[in-house]
């Protein structure tokens, strides 16, 4: 009995670790690679993790149970791997419940943050721009942060040389300037080819340097935020 409630105790808490490993921390910079990449981080993260916390726990049980052994007697051997196996198990079952703890809190405190309201601008078409005024945008299909939202620049100078990139030789540009909820904002880098389709479920905004206008930001919008101030 003693050997099952331990493995049973061990597997629990490994897989409560993988679960919440990393979802209680901030964004970070996302690539292509790591997009693709993120899971086998997360598996080998948290391999390294358990391993740690299970390593730490053996040394502290087993040494408890040898001093325990030679104070009131028994086997010192069996008293040590005892005392080990069971410091592993415990040092597991702390640390998941503290990572499904952190994990919790974290999502309560997004789900409870206040909007981030931002302003960006997006550069059309004259006969789009009057549609976009009365129907709203249409989600793009595709991009260099994939497609399922709306992009915008954070600036108007960044908006307008991104249009004129896609309609070379088209006609003036109308810049719609428009408000959005930033929300749970991932920065990105793709310097290559468009992505059809939505990357990234988890982000509200995705966000990246402008390659036709350095120094501004474009951002696909995918939370439906979006508000023609103008």
């Amino acid at each position: 009995m003693y050997w099952v409630v331990t493995v049973i105790l061990i597997v629990v808490s490994i897989v409560a670790i993988v679960l919440s490993y990393g979802t209680a921390t901030g964004p970070a910079l996302v690539s292509i690679g790591a997009v693709q990449q993120s899971m086998g981080a997360v598996l080998l993260a948290s391999a390294l993790t358990v391993a740690r916390i299970a390593i730490s726990g053996a040394l502290i049980g087993g040494l408890m149970g040898g001093l325990h052994a030679m104070a009131y007697g028994g086997d010192l051997w069996d008293s040590i791997v005892e005392g080990a196996l069971w410091g592993a198990a415990l040092n597991l079952v702390f640390y998941a419940v503290a990572r499904i703890a952190n994990a919790v809190a974290a999502k309560v405190a997004a789900a409870n943050a206040k909007p981030k309201a931002a302003t960006g601008y997006h550069a059309t078409r004259p006969e789009y721009a009057k549609s976009i005024k009365e129907n709203g945008f249409r989600e793009s299909p595709g991009g260099r942060a994939g497609g399922g939202g709306v992009y915008v620049n954070n600036t108007k100078e960044g908006a307008i040389a991104e249009y004129w990139h896609y309609n070379q030789g088209g006609p003036k540009p109308v810049v719609l300037k428009v408000r959005y909820n930033s929300g749970n904002q991932v920065p990105f880098k793709n310097l290559g080819p468009h992505i059809q389709g939505s990357i990234l479920p988890g982000a509200d905004t995705i966000i990246f340097e402008s390659l036709r206008k350095p120094g501004t930001y474009n951002i696909l919008v995918k939370n439906g935020s979006i508000i023609i101030l103008k």
